[in-house]
C-alpha cells in the first residue's frame, strides 16, 4: 500500500500515519493531506475481518448480552493472530517467518544469534 501511496504523489515520512483514510489518488489535495485512521476505525476493521473469516461470531443484543458487554471466547486480536498462524501453517509456511510475520521478534533475534554463532 505505501507503493501505491508514494505512485500518487504522497510524500511519506516517519511521521506519515501507517493506515489512512482512503482516498482519490486523482485529487492531489486528498493526497497531500493524509488523515490517519482511528483506532476505533482500525478496530471496527478487523472486527469486519474477523466476522468475514469466521474467526469470531456475531451475537445478537440480549438482556443479558447487551452493548458494551458483548465478550467473544477469544480476544479479537489474539484470534485473528492465531487464525493466520494456523493458516500459515496448513500451507507448510516455514515456522520462523510464519512466527516473524506475526510480530514475534524472538524469531529474528534468535536468527541472528545463529548467524553470528556460524561465522565465528
Amino acid at each position: 500500500m505505501l507503493p501505491f501511496r508514494q505512485r500518487s504523489g504522497e510524500i511519506l515520512t516517519l511521521k506519515s500515519p501507517r493506515w489512512r483514510l482512503d482516498f482519490d489518488p486523482r485529487d492531489k489535495a486528498q493526497v497531500k493531506n493524509s488523515t490517519a485512521l482511528s483506532y476505533d476505525a482500525i478496530r471496527s476493521k478487523i472486527r469486519h475481518l474477523l466476522l468475514r473469516s469466521n474467526v469470531a461470531i456475531s451475537k445478537s443484543i440480549t438482556d443479558e448480552n447487551k452493548i458494551g458487554r458483548r465478550r467473544n471466547e477469544i480476544k479479537a486480536n489474539h484470534g485473528f493472530r492465531k487464525f493466520a498462524i494456523t493458516q500459515m501453517g496448513k500451507s507448510r509456511m516455514d515456522p520462523e517467518i510464519r512466527e516473524y510475520l506475526v510480530g514475534h521478534n524472538w524469531v529474528l533475534e534468535d536468527y541472528i544469534q545463529n548467524i553470528l554463532k556460524k561465522t565465528a
